[in-house]
């Protein structure tokens, strides 16, 4: 009857908590908490919120004041009462006793951090776990690093308590810091057990437990998550490699456009929600960089048409927001270090700038029945150094990452691209791509498209409107600067290009002549005039006339008289010039004769370029020069300080006059 007489069994509880171990313990009375506590777990018999109240305050005064004298025995009584106590929070519907009941969990968590508990962790951690959702992170992270402990191969069945574990606190549970404690567990695990465990990791806990990564709600984890796949794949060489590969895709096909709701004071916290999808993509370059060196090939493969596709849905879609520009800045900076050797082997620059290629892959575009691959017999080459005779070996699977994917996604760049620095880097980093000819001609690479998409960007009216990010003051000048370089390395593959484009090549170096860029305008001028004289001599009459507005300066002085100098040892050029054409070119050398303002070697090229010119000229029009170039010339002509070049002058010009 006493049993469920709740008054008095909590007055019970009360006075003998309080005569034992409370604030007026009565130290006549000699009985141990072991001896009582059973009577407290028996008062629980039925259940009664007020009771058990009052059993929670007493059992946390004695854990209070008298931790460090509880022995194993007592413990396992208090754990009795506790796990009793959190059976009855599942049928009683008491707010204040679930709130003291988890105060009591974690005064005893606190003391096993301060490894002052000395009953079994294994239970009370089970006792944790039964309450998880319930429990303060805090809590559960405490949890998740005790049962990590246990998980090692010395311990029989770790990989299913991993699995367990993974299921519980990372797919079944919502809360950020507890899911991410979990993937570090899986991340230590996989980075000490992988060399030996690696397949049985992958195939029963990282590809079942990470398959919903790409719809996962919570950024954070998605990133971190995103970032072990990423790290796992780079050293995976087995079948499993394609499944990491899979999830990591469709990360990384995820949508970066912005909503159309979205507010300007939202854009950080959205581009934070696509931090997953920049870990992928970075994370694909890195792979890429790893696996151009091992086996098996068509893992590199696979990964460079990822990371095309991945480009080419940035231009398709047209992303604009800071963060897809960064991805596009870092793909491109990555894809752009690609090299080839007479071998047609890939490679790219270590941090010193030498260059390694691979043995396992080459530049060439296969067609697509015969696979991403082809087979080569022999040992392979060494990654540098000319190949030598080798005797037959076992086959060796060749991976295939043509070139003409990349370029066809420079070609978008270079027509769509919107963010300056992007922009940029692609111009800047061409030119020395384009050195490595055998990227170009071993897939279907048009550089006439080429050629038309940087025309255009000179011509079109839209590109500066186009364009975002640009430093204050940008013109079209500054454009003409990045552009100017990729056409003179353009200019090597006349050969390949339609006449119709190398005439739209020379017409717009020849409108960079009145830009900063006007020096390198004429070195290009110059190359042209060697590589492409069909297109160059309709031009050259009107383009002489253009150089003589050009201001005589320093800078400009060495690219002008080179260009004549060179122009003067093709006279099939120059056999149509008139009187002007001539005039105009002494209208160009004339002003660089003065030693006062210009160093020794700029003056004598400048009587050298005279001289040769000179002597060039139809007999009809030199006598009709002399004057004008004693006229325009910088003063008196005196052969001691001119050198050769100004003495030979100095004498034809006198010479013809008298």
């Amino acid at each position: 009857a006493y049993m469920e007489d709740a008054p008095l069994l909590r007055g019970a509880v009360f006075f003998v908590g309080m005569a034992l171990w409370g604030a007026h313990r009565l130290y006549s009375l000699r009985n141990s908490p072991t001896s009582v506590l059973p009577s407290f777990y028996q008062a629980m018999v039925c259940p009664n919120e007020v009771v058990s109240y009052e059993i929670v305050l007493s059992i946390t005064r004695l854990i209070k004041k008298y931790r460090k004298e509880l022995q194993v025995v007592t413990w396992d009584i208090l754990l009795n009462i506790i796990e009793r106590l959190l059976q009855q929070l599942q049928t009683l519907d008491s707010p204040e006793l679930r709130t003291v009941v988890h105060d009591l969990l974690t005064t005893v968590e606190e003391l096993c951090d301060q490894n002052e508990f000395h009953g079994s962790q294994e239970r009370y951690f089970e006792l944790v776990e039964r309450c998880a959702d319930q429990r303060p992170e805090s809590s559960l992270l405490n949890l998740i690093s005790y049962r990590a402990q246990s998980i090692h191969p010395a311990k029989d069945g770790w990989i299913q308590n991993l699995q367990a574990l993974m299921e519980r606190f990372f797919r079944s549970e919502s809360r950020g810091a507890v899911r991410i404690k979990v993937l570090d567990v899986l991340s230590f695990v996989l980075l000490i057990n992988r060399q030996f465990y690696e397949e049985e990791l992958i195939n029963s806990v990282v590809i079942s437990q990470l398959s919903h990564i790409p719809e996962d709600k919570d950024h954070q984890v998605r990133k971190l998550a995103t970032q072990l796949l990423v790290d796992l794949a780079e050293g995976c060489h087995t079948h499993h490699f394609n499944s990491l590969l899979d999830i990591i895709e469709k990360v990384a096909a995820r949508s970066l456009s912005p909503p159309p709701e979205l507010e300007e004071r939202d854009a950080a916290a959205h581009s934070a929600s696509l931090e997953d999808v920049k870990t992928a993509v970075l994370g694909l370059l890195v792979i890429l960089q790893t696996k151009l060196y091992t086996l098996p090939a068509s893992h590199a493969t696979r990964v460079y048409e990822m990371l095309v596709s991945h480009i080419q849905l940035h231009y398709k879609h047209s992303y604009t927001l800071p963060i897809a520009s960064s991805i596009r800045l870092q793909a491109f900076d990555f894809l752009l270090l690609l090299r080839a050797d007479s071998l047609h082997r890939l490679g790219l620059p270590n941090k010193d700038g030498v260059v390694r290629f691979s043995p396992y892959c080459v530049c060439d575009y296969m067609e697509p029945e015969r696979g991403s691959e082809k087979k080569t017999s022999g040992p392979l080459s060494p990654p540098s150094g000319p190949p030598g005779p080798a005797p037959a070996g076992p086959a060796v699977r060749l991976g295939s990452l043509p070139y003409s994917l990349l370029f066809r996604v420079l070609l978008q760049c270079l027509k769509q691209e919107s963010d300056w620095k992007v922009l940029k880097l692609v111009l800047g980093r061409l030119p020395e791509s384009l050195r490595y000819k055998v990227l170009i001609f071993t897939s279907p690479c048009s550089v006439d498209q080429l050629c038309s998409a940087l025309c255009s960007m000179l011509s079109g009216p839209k590109t500066l409107e186009r364009l975002r990010g640009a430093p204050e003051g940008f013109s079209r000048t500054d454009l003409h600067l990045a552009v100017v370089p990729v056409l003179t390395a353009l200019i090597s593959y006349h050969n390949y290009l339609d006449k119709t484009k190398q005439r739209e090549m020379v017409y717009c170096l020849e409108q960079g002549l009145i830009h900063r860029c006007a020096s390198q305008c004429v070195v290009a001028l110059s190359i042209c005039s060697v590589e492409m004289p069909d297109i160059i001599i309709k031009a050259l009459p009107v383009l002489v006339v253009k150089l003589t507005h050009i201001s005589a300066t320093a800078s400009m002085a060495v690219p002008l008289l080179e260009f004549l100098s060179t122009l003067a040892r093709l006279p099939h050029l120059y056999r149509n010039f008139a009187a002007e054409q001539y005039a105009s070119v002494f209208a160009i050398s004339l002003p660089y004769t003065n030693p006062s303002k210009f160093n020794q070697y700029i003056v004598c090229l400048a009587h050298h370029v005279i001289a040769m010119w000179f002597i060039r000229c139809r007999l009809p029009f030199r006598k009709d020069f002399v004057p004008f170039i004693t006229k325009v010339g910088p003063g008196p002509v005196k052969a001691v300080s001119l050198g050769r070049p100004g003495l030979a002058l100095h004498l034809a010009v006198h010479g013809r006059a008298e």
